[in-house]
């Protein structure tokens, strides 16, 4: 390269330089960072049996909570007013609960649900049966679950 083209290249970087320098707005762009995941999602499995619920859709609440004592008290809820109130917990505590929602038909085949747990290490799980008394079961979600509808009740257990 000549003389003459390193001065150009030289002169014209000092420009950049300093224009650079001189407070001239910019715009700054960063990539979002992802998530570090040190597995997969944790899995809801779902069995829903031939007669579940003595042959009636079940409505199936999945409470992640991120607080213990919110915890302790949805655990003395029983199922039948979970359903009532379920729209009060929510607006009362909004940072603490997120609710996942379904309903499933007796006999159907429910593909597995990859769950979002947004912090959350506990979680219980509601199934509108209408057996009296009967209340969430408090689960640790962090693993995945494994849920079975029968026909006067559910079973919840850590998936494998």
């Amino acid at each position: 390269m000549s003389h003459a083209g390193r001065a150009i290249l030289v002169t014209g970087a000092l420009c950049f330089l300093s224009l650079a320098a001189c407070g001239l707005p910019g715009k700054i762009v960063e990539a979002p960072l992802a998530a570090v995941h040190s597995g997969p999602a944790p899995r809801l499995l779902v069995t829903v049996a031939p007669g579940a619920n003595a042959n009636s859709p079940v409505a199936v609440d999945l409470v992640l909570v991120k607080n213990s004592k919110l915890l302790k008290a949805l655990a003395q809820v029983p199922v039948a007013n979970w359903f009532q109130q379920r729209q009060e917990w929510e607006l009362d505590n909004p940072k603490q609960l997120r609710v996942l929602s379904w309903e499933w038909t007796p006999g159907q085949t429910v593909d597995p649900i990859a769950l979002d747990l947004d912090g959350a290490s506990q979680a219980l799980v509601f199934a509108d049966y209408p057996a009296p008394g009967l209340k969430g079961m408090v689960i640790d979600p962090s693993h995945g679950l494994n849920l079975t509808l029968l026909a006067d009740g559910y079973a919840v257990s850590p998936a494998p």
